[in-house]
């Protein structure tokens, strides 16, 4: 495959000097140099608008736009908390959404979580109340 240089020097007409070390060959070096670089920080934040690939003040604008504010956190945990404010923020409140956003903040499988509803428990019922029965914990 070409590269944008010599693309370009291609489809110049017979009429211009097609010589890279020549005037136009070096105008189009410069132009080139900078759409390729200009393509390169496009990459980099279409890349960046991912919650994995963001770190820093890109990671800081995508907590501030689902209102998951850092604090202390590193990238690491930061993402984990963002993930999570995501999941709850499309959540319809069922228990497999709540079992969904749990596995998804503590990086686990579903089946290993296991939550009832309050209101079910034979010895002390409490209405509109879940309780966490098990979790992987370590």
């Amino acid at each position: 495959m070409l590269d944008l240089h010599s693309y370009l020097m291609e489809k110049l007409t017979d009429n211009y000097n097609k010589d890279p070390r020549g005037n136009i060959g070096k105008l189009f070096k410069i132009i080139t140099d900078e759409l390729m670089e200009i393509q390169s920080t496009f990459q980099k934040i279409n890349d960046w608008r991912d919650v994995d690939n963001a770190e820093g003040f890109g990671l800081d604008r995508i907590g501030f736009n689902v209102r998951q504010f850092r604090g202390m956190a590193p990238d690491e945990i930061y993402r984990v908390l963002i993930k999570s404010r995501i999941a709850r923020n499309r959540s319809d409140g069922s228990i497999n959404t709540i079992i969904r956003v749990l596995s998804m903040a503590l990086d686990t499988d579903p089946s290993e979580l296991k939550i009832v509803e309050g209101y079910t428990d034979p010895i002390e019922p409490e209405p509109a109340s879940i309780k966490v029965m098990e979790l992987p914990i370590k």
